[in-house]
């Protein structure tokens, strides 16, 4: 830790208290609050996401209450679960009646002085059909590593996997982001786990397994907006939605202005449905998406320890210093020659204690969220400590370790490259 005696002070410019001020983090006041979170969270993206917001602010702090008084987090069959099953149904029942309907009006149409609007609306169904259709995620072209490169990595991510209890996994991307996360590919559903090296690196060996552990738990805990079929549904609602909306010219001329053409005396109905269903669905869904995340963290606890899941979830909120210092290293002289993923791991570890405090605080805001789909980190951690503590079921020798970072060696220094030329074009 950096000792904040050294350091700057300046005046509050809200309450006039003194504090302290390191030149790389943010000047705040722990007295009044000022300056806490100096860069609201960006606004959610999608539909989706708008709604998951909205829910979490509401919710989240019932739904720990409820985890903290109960003894078993596993997945249950609720009314809310029953009811988003039989609407995801619908939804696709309606996915598969639009192209049926396009073609029957263009290919028998209505009355012959109708023909034009026959056509239209067939043409109007079919690029519905076409736009809302699922496209399976494809295997990406960088990144993935097969098991002759990385026995080592692969060996571990099997032995988690049957700790588990799950599918093996087919595929492991190396990647540049400071997260990982676990999907499937194409339309046999090959399960592929990504690694975000920048995090993958700077965790300690038990850390990597809690890691591997809360990601492979996906597959394993009964998260519903991971199962196909609700998760179609809810991208074809969401698909309707923005067509339809887009179509009535809102955006640009207004809601009333638009409102005077006929034509959005249907879309505006239609597009309205169409957010109702997403709202719905995603409602119904909440409570057990939000369930199967802390269950995915107490999954990971039992394989990789409470302790090693503890501390990782502590680095997981490192998002500023992986910023730093990839700033260091794209433009400083100084560290031009340095490895990037020993510098990320040395500024974790000397973060300064009053930048700690600050992110804690962050997180603890009701707007505050690392994910929209997970729960707020605080509350991850406090589930996690009302357990009884975990041993670890699967542990990674120092050995093991240094044999992983040996495959990983390669790789290392082409995300490198890649994160600075990234930084310096401004992605990052």
């Amino acid at each position: 830790m950096i000792a904040e005696v050294s350091l700057k002070r300046q005046e509050c410019p809200e309450c006039g208290a003194t504090i302290p001020v390191h030149p790389e983090y943010v000047a705040w006041c722990d007295q009044c609050g000022w300056n806490v979170q100096p860069q609201k969270p960006p606004p959610p993206q999608n539909l989706f996401e708008s709604l998951y917001v909205s829910l979490g602010k509401r919710q989240s702090k019932v739904l720990f209450n409820q985890l903290s008084r109960t003894s078993s987090l596993e997945p249950r069959l609720t009314v809310s679960k029953l009811l988003a099953f039989l609407l995801s149904l619908v939804v696709q029942v309606v996915n598969l009646g639009i192209p049926v309907l396009g073609f029957w009006l263009l290919i028998f149409g209505i009355a012959p002085l109708a023909r034009i609007l026959s056509i239209f609306g067939g043409l109007f169904c079919l690029l519905i059909a076409w736009v809302s259709w699922v496209r399976f995620a494809k295997l990406p072209k960088e990144g993935v590593v097969s098991r002759p490169q990385c026995p080592v990595l692969y060996k571990l991510v099997d032995q988690v996997t049957r700790s588990l209890r799950a599918k093996p996994v087919d595929y492991i991307v190396i990647g540049p982001l400071f997260n990982a996360s676990m999907g499937e590919v194409g339309w046999r559903r090959k399960r592929i786990l990504y690694l975000g090296l920048p995090l993958f690196a700077v965790l300690d060996r038990q850390e990597r397994i809690a890691l591997l552990g809360h990601e492979i738990a996906h597959s394993v805990n009964g998260d519903p907006t991971r199962n196909f079929l609700t998760l179609t549904a809810i991208y074809s609602l969401v698909v309707w939605f923005s067509i339809l909306w887009g179509m009535t010219g809102a955006y640009a001329a207004g809601f009333f202005l638009a409102l005077l053409l006929p034509s959005n005396w249907v879309l505006y109905p239609l597009a309205g449905l169409a957010w109702l269903g997403a709202y719905s669905l995603v409602h119904l869904l909440w409570w057990d998406s939000q369930r199967a995340e802390y269950l995915a963290d107490f999954l990971a606890a039992t394989v990789g320890g409470t302790e090693a899941m503890l501390a990782l979830l502590e680095k997981l909120c490192s998002g500023q210093t992986f910023d730093i210092a990839l700033q260091h290293i794209s433009f400083n002289p100084d560290f031009k020659d340095q490895d990037f993923f020993d510098l990320l791991r040395q500024r974790i570890v000397q973060v300064p204690a009053r930048e700690v405090q600050r992110i804690k605080r962050v997180e603890q805001l009701a707007e505050s969220r690392l994910d929209t789909t997970h729960p707020p980190t605080p509350y991850r951690i406090a589930l996690l400590q009302t357990r009884p503590a975990l041993e670890p079921k699967v542990v990674l020798s120092p050995a093991e370790n240094d044999a992983i970072d040996s495959e990983l060696l390669t790789i290392r220094s082409q995300i490198q490259k890649q994160l600075v030329s990234w930084r310096r074009a401004g992605i990052f």
